[in-house]
């Protein structure tokens, strides 16, 4: 796959994959033959070679990929053996359908460039309804994360542009409204009075940072305690997933080398290198002593000599 730069506004924004077409048109096969594969596993097979280049993709557009390989001009009647296929397959959890998408357990969600010559000879003109809304999400969150705050008309204008469309009709703006609508409920976004900005997300090893800190400062404390004070730390950043972040946070800092974790209290565990440090610390404090020891004795001495000479005097 080849990155293209395709938004001429927004060119270190988006970047988009050249969308692949996973079956060519094939002229090889009889009339027996294509009913055969419709109706027996060899129409799996397809399917997953369909899902394996194009995933996600709409079940629907996933069947004409296949029909318009075998140059079929009329196949409705093997659509029920289509999706009997699919059923199965999903069952079996070796696909998923979400919003009547079918992905792979490994499909990686990536923004795809179909306004191209080719894919308008081979699949016609782009259907807004076969756009994956996991694809228009990540690049409605891209142009969130890039902006401070976006107006939803300003992204739902950009979104359209991006994904090819030359202007947003009615029927495009219903779809891109409603998969807004699963955006709204986001943990990177934050939606207020018809705008979005972005919401930085709390990573483990933020947590596990900011714990650190908590209990060097404390020495010792309990685990309620340091849950407390984490989110307290985190305040407006936190979201819906920050709890469950957090507490896998606090399991993989038991595991740190520098902690202790006992009968529900941390402390810091006392490594080498600390008592490296500590002896460093020591050594400093025993050389600032010395230096000061001889500062203060050698004005003592001068001003013993001044005092006695100025009695002389």
């Amino acid at each position: 796959m080849v990155k293209i730069e395709h938004s001429q506004q927004n060119t270190e924004v988006i970047k988009k994959f050249d969308y692949k077409i996973s079956l060519q048109r094939c002229y090889s096969y009889t009339a027996s033959e294509k009913r055969q594969i419709m109706c027996t596993y060899k129409c799996k097979d397809l399917i997953y070679k369909v899902l394996e280049v194009e995933a996600p993709i709409h079940i629907d557009e996933c069947f004409e990929r296949i029909t318009k390989y075998l140059c079929m001009k009329s196949a409705k009647q093997y659509y029920s053996n289509y999706k009997y296929f699919i059923s199965q397959e999903i069952e079996s959890g070796k696909i998923i359908e979400k919003n009547k998408f079918l992905y792979l357990k490994d499909t990686r969600i990536i923004v795809r460039n179909r306004n191209t010559p080719h894919y308008e000879v081979y699949c016609g003109k782009m259907n807004i309804n076969y756009i994956p809304p996991d694809e228009i999400i990540k690049i409605a969150k891209t142009f969130i994360k890039h902006s401070y705050s976006i107006q939803e008309e300003e992204l739902a204008r950009l979104v359209t542009q991006e994904i090819g469309f030359g202007r947003m009709t009615q029927k495009i703006g219903d779809v891109i409204y409603s998969v807004f609508d699963q955006l709204k409920n986001d943990d990177e976004v934050r939606y207020k009075l018809g705008r979005y900005s972005h919401v930085p997300t709390i990573q483990i090893s933020d947590i596990i940072k900011i714990a650190k800190g908590i209990i060097k400062h404390y020495e010792n404390i309990r685990e309620e305690d340091l849950a407390k004070l984490i989110m307290q730390e985190i305040g407006s950043k936190a979201t819906k997933s920050t709890k469950s972040v957090l507490l896998e946070g606090l399991e993989q800092l038991k595991k740190c080398a520098d902690i202790k974790y006992k009968f529900g209290s941390y402390t810091i565990q006392k490594t080498l290198s600390t008592y490296r440090q500590n002896a460093n610390n020591q050594e400093n404090i025993e050389q600032f002593e010395g230096f000061f020891n001889k500062a203060i004795n050698f004005v003592i001495k001068n001003l013993f000599e001044f005092i006695l000479v100025h009695k002389k005097i």
